[in-house]
């Protein structure tokens, strides 16, 4: 598999190209964000390990240079300690991840040999894109133009249609319009596929408070009742509106995400009791701990934080705490549930 590897530290290029090399991989290195477009013009890589602060060129711009491309390549980005809004941003252009320097080479292996076993997908979002999603799925339609309209314009076929300007007059509708999202996604379990157009609309009839909260009720459905959701856009006001919005949750989650399990012991603690209770003595013997302090220590931040709990000396998750790992899984498998595609 072929890898461009961008940073403007030439040591440490030459280091992990080396490392990369060892492990069977087929390495390029470029110093610097204009030497990496130059490249990605030229090559075809599977995939892109990018430092995001890099003097001649961020490589934030290098991801919207690659985005605008459609450039298939898979990027991993490199964020100094503590940056989750740059990763958030990064992933919202088609990142599949992220890693925080100083990293542990064998976390990004193990991201690269995914990649290789084609485990990670990224799609980049593009008007033909739309009939791709369409057939991933069973599809619910919402739109403000009729639905026959909307099949003859860009080849969708639907299972069922709401059409906005019948269904929602006003901002009471809403709930409605939720509800018959969630009946459609639970009886299709898990196959189901969303595409939802007709912002302006919304926004014209409803306001933009309302449909932000009903937004991110959906957002927060995709995640939960696993659909995948499909938001078409067709004005740069509807975008920025569903970046907002996705920008907000996603770095809401990631942030706590980052927070409670960037320990790795708390974090196979998580893992453990996904699926199991256990006692002091199972989960000490699981985890090879060598001083049980340390795992008091871990277990106790975890119960204040609310992710866990102890009940006749067994600890088990919290619902809080299993709502955490299927996030953290989210995360780690890139399991898109939504996507923003533009028609304009």
């Amino acid at each position: 598999m072929k890898i461009l590897i961008v940073d403007d530290n030439l040591i440490f290029l030459k280091q992990l190209q080396k490392y990369l090399k060892a492990n069977n991989f087929d390495v390029d290195i470029a110093d610097g964000g204009k030497k990496a477009i130059e490249m990605l013009a030229s090559n075809k890589y599977s995939a892109v390990v990018l430092d995001l602060k890099m003097p001649d060129m961020s490589g934030m711009e290098v991801l919207k240079w690659a985005y605008k491309g459609q450039i298939n390549s898979k990027f991993i980005v490199v964020t100094g300690y503590g940056e989750v809004e740059s990763a958030v941003e990064a992933m919202k252009l088609g990142a599949v991840d992220y890693i925080q320097k100083p990293f542990d080479t064998e976390r990004l292996l193990t991201l690269l040999n995914k990649i290789k076993d084609k485990k990670i997908e990224v799609k980049h979002p593009s008007s033909k894109s739309l009939l791709d999603y369409a057939f991933n799925g069973i599809v619910l339609l919402i739109a403000d133009i009729n639905p026959a309209e909307f099949k003859r314009r860009y080849g969708v076929s639907a299972e069922e249609s709401i059409w906005l300007r019948k269904n929602v007059k006003n901002s009471s509708h809403l709930s409605d319009l939720i509800e018959k999202i969630k009946k459609f996604a639970e009886n299709k379990k898990g196959k189901a596929t969303i595409i939802h157009s007709g912002i302006e609309y919304l926004l014209n009839t409803c306001g933009q408070r309302e449909v932000i909260k009903y937004f991110k009720e959906l957002h927060k459905m995709a995640t939960t009742k696993h659909f995948n959701l499909v938001i078409v856009c067709s004005s740069s006001e509807e975008k920025m509106l569903l970046n907002e919005i996705c920008e907000s949750d996603i770095a809401s989650y990631i942030e706590e995400v980052a927070e409670i399990c960037k320990n790795p012991i708390r974090r196979k603690i998580l893992q453990l009791l996904y699926n199991n209770s256990l006692n002091y003595t199972g989960m000490l013997k699981k985890l090879n701990i060598e001083y049980s302090s340390k795992l008091a220590f871990h277990l106790n931040k975890l119960i204040k934080k609310g992710i866990i709990e102890k009940n006749n000396r067994l600890y088990s998750l919290t619902s809080k705490g299993i709502n955490l790992v299927e996030m953290l899984e989210f995360l780690l498998s890139f399991k898109e549930t939504i996507k923003i595609v533009n028609i304009n």
